[in-house]
């Protein structure tokens, strides 16, 4: 588990989409029912969960209806809770998929990052949560969650995680702290179906991984091109290039409402000069020239 205090749970923020476009905004004053919709209800506490359940009642499903969709947007996180205790904390922007048909089993598909808290379940309780190239069962565990397109890595506190790729269907059990899994993507040349190649890693920091859900998030000798990937995804800002980031580590403390300008401060602090062309940071050489401002 990460040492750090996680952002208050009363700052739970994002929003809520049905298929016929309506819109249920998760404020921060927002409490009680928000949402009674075919069997499944959705509340706000007071603390500041989301929390999604069975329902008696509700108005009956549009055709167009298959699932509550719940996103966040730049600066935001929100903390869901659905059935036998089980936790998501969902990352700035990023998109969690409920559907509304819904087995045994708590299915969900996740697009972004999250935080996974499945207490100890005696009665089968399973989250299996779908990814756009693997898919993760877990009854029991911490782990976190990063989901791009074409992309998946799922990083263990503690419990048992079963992580699969979606096409050749290989797998791998998290058990231990640290023990991760990526899945990775690609197109072989002159083919054209997608295969899938599955990584297991015995030392991928679940601590590091997850200090994007800290209030106060601490950073030692770690890669500037994590760095700068997790305080874009937080702060809304574009790099241009992910692949001229220097080779660098950085070691730096930022809380969740600092500015993005004192993160470019850190950033420079760290020697590295990063330039602002068209509204995107870069840290190509060749936008020196052309850019608005060199921050150096």
């Amino acid at each position: 588990m990460s040492s750090g205090t996680e952002i208050p749970l009363s700052e739970s923020v994002g929003t809520i989409m049905l298929a016929d476009s309506s819109i249920i905004r998760l404020d921060t004053n927002a409490t009680g029912v928000l949402l009674d919709l075919n069997g499944i209800s959705l509340a706000k506490t007071a603390e500041g969960i989301l929390e999604v359940d069975k329902s008696s009642s509700g108005r009956e499903v549009n055709t167009n209806d298959t699932a509550i969709v719940i996103r966040t947007a730049a600066r935001q996180q929100c903390v869901i809770e659905f059935p036998y205790g089980m936790r998501v904390r969902l990352n700035a922007q990023s998109t969690l998929r409920y559907p509304l048909t819904q087995g045994d089993s708590t299915h969900l598909f996740i697009e972004g990052e999250a935080l996974i808290d499945i207490p100890s379940q005696l009665f089968g309780g399973v989250m299996v949560i779908q990814t756009s190239n693997g898919k993760i069962l877990s009854d029991y565990g911490r782990f976190e969650l990063a989901s791009y397109a074409q992309f998946t890595r799922a990083t263990v506190s503690y419990g048992e995680v079963l992580v699969s790729d979606r096409r050749s269907s290989k797998r791998q059990v998290l058990q231990c702290l640290d023990e991760a899994v990526v899945i990775k993507s690609y197109l072989p040349k002159g083919e054209k179906v997608r295969q899938d190649s599955l990584f297991y890693l015995t030392n991928g920091d679940f601590e590091q991984a997850s200090q994007w859900a800290n209030a106060v998030r601490e950073y030692k000798d770690v890669p500037l091109t994590e760095f700068v990937w997790q305080m874009s995804r937080w702060h809304g800002f574009t790099v241009k290039n992910m692949k001229c980031i220097p080779n660098k580590l950085i070691s730096t403390t930022v809380c969740y409402k600092t500015t993005r300008e004192k993160v470019y401060a850190a950033i420079r602090d760290a020697g590295v000069l990063m330039y602002e062309k068209k509204g995107m940071i870069s840290f190509c050489p060749e936008d020196h020239k052309d850019s608005r401002t060199a921050m150096k």
